[in-house]
């Protein structure tokens, strides 16, 4: 699994972007290179995978903290989040299933 969740360096947070709902990820990775344009839909697809109280607060970032209900959908709100520094992606494997085997905080690049 790869994905990218909210959340602040050293924390743990919610799933934001599945990066295996749209793609292949062994087929994505042969080139030891992924490049993947994220649109809204694949926020909103994370979304509509999420069931019961696990799910809720497993998947998705709320646009307010302490507002479940309430939950980041569009690149806008991905970039909002970007631009706190509180995105990370996540590199799941069957050996760390859970934590993942590598994370890596995502910075907004600044000219």
């Amino acid at each position: 699994m790869f994905h990218i969740h909210c959340g602040k360096p050293g924390m743990l947070g919610p799933i934001l972007v599945d990066l295996g709902i749209k793609r292949d990820l062994k087929q994505a990775f042969a080139g030891n290179l992924l490049t993947a344009e994220i649109r809204n839909d694949e926020l909103v697809a994370v979304l509509k995978q999420s069931h019961g109280p696990i799910g809720s607060m497993t998947a998705g970032c709320p646009i307010l903290i302490g507002n479940p209900l309430d939950r980041v959908k569009t690149i806008a709100g991905m970039a909002a989040l970007a631009r706190e520094g509180d995105l990370y992606f996540n590199l799941h494997t069957t050996g760390q299933n859970y934590f993942g085997d590598i994370r890596g905080q995502l910075e907004v690049m600044r000219d």
